[in-house]
């Protein structure tokens, strides 16, 4: 529950549910299926402009893999998911996504190799004529290509890299969109002493706008981040992170004169985390967690405190 001191409109009950099962067809497929219901209030990093925003969300999803020989399998993944938010601003890019992947892996040692190609469907019912005008989609069909490498180096350090390609359409189409953009992601696991480990992240991925009006966002992301595994069941981590958003995909908006402009272009944001995390049994954890964030849009700085106290129960 969330109660506020003073915008009691703003009270709500938040929620996440996520039952799945993991299925085996014969002794060459395996995958999963899962379902998510939650109800969340989105961070300052995940809205569009300021304000408080409840985003609910719906969606079932498939994975599966299947060997042929050799270190060779088929890949191929679906899902469904429905998205709501409850501040107008954000209704703009309330959606329906429909997902579906295939692709092929290749694994060998400690190496791993996958080229996968998705195609989603992004519908968006929250859009009229009048936003329409201003080169808002109703209909946008994401295209992704993607080759991904992961490799454990030794038993302290591992890496993974992602180099992609993403065109969008705004109906279904068999052939390839007219411009593909590139994506690109790179992390990497060092642990320094049995005790601290650095993590490091950096991304450029394009997908549905969350912090934006558009057709399609964006996105740049950095995270430095830092754990030290003081005991067995306790832990202290602290982490720093920056990001950049744009729109793409949506020529008119750019030199659009309305009261949307500032939510059409691009927007900062500069993030500091630390925490503490404690195993109470091997099924139940607590955290405690403080985080600084500031957005930065049209010159204007947004600033966010946030103290999370959690209670953690993984039954498996």
């Amino acid at each position: 529950m969330i109660r506020y001191l003073h915008e009691t409109g703003f009270d709500s009950n938040v929620y996440s549910f996520s039952p799945g099962v993991n299925w085996t067809l014969t002794s060459r497929c395996t995958g999963t299926l899962v379902g998510l219901f939650t109800k969340s209030p989105s961070t300052i990093t995940e809205i569009v402009g300021t304000g408080i925003n409840y985003a609910t969300q719906t969606s079932l999803s498939e994975t599966g893999k299947c060997a042929v020989s050799n270190g060779y399998s088929v890949v191929f993944n679906s899902s469904a998911t429905k998205t709501n938010n409850s501040n107008p601003l954000d209704a703009v890019n309330n959606a329906n996504v429909e997902m579906i992947s295939a692709g092929i892996e290749y694994a060998k040692g400690n190496g791993d190799l996958t080229l996968l190609a998705t195609k989603s469907d992004t519908n968006y019912g929250s859009r009229g004529a009048a936003l329409n005008a201003l080169g808002l989609a109703n209909t946008v069909v994401f295209h992704n290509f993607n080759l991904s490498y992961t490799r454990t180096i030794n038993p302290n350090l591992s890496v993974t890299g992602q180099l992609g390609l993403v065109g969008v359409t705004n109906a279904f189409t068999l052939g390839l969109p007219k411009t593909l953009l590139p994506t690109f992601s790179l992390a990497g696991s060092w642990a320094i002493t049995p005790k601290v480990t650095l993590l490091a992240t950096a991304s450029r991925t394009i997908a549905p706008p969350t912090t934006l009006i558009g057709n399609a966002e964006v996105s740049y992301y950095t995270n430095l981040s830092l754990t030290y595994q003081a005991t067995p069941k306790v832990a202290f981590y602290a982490s720093g992170s920056a990001g950049y958003t744009s729109i793409a995909f949506t020529p008119a908006a750019a030199g659009t004169m309305t009261v949307l402009v500032p939510f059409l272009t691009k927007t900062n944001y500069y993030g500091l985390t630390a925490g503490v995390t404690y195993a109470m049994t091997p099924f139940i954890s607590a955290a405690l967690t403080a985080s600084y964030t500031e957005r930065v849009s049209e010159h204007v700085i947004t600033p966010q405190d946030l103290i999370t106290v959690s209670l953690n129960y993984k039954p498996y």
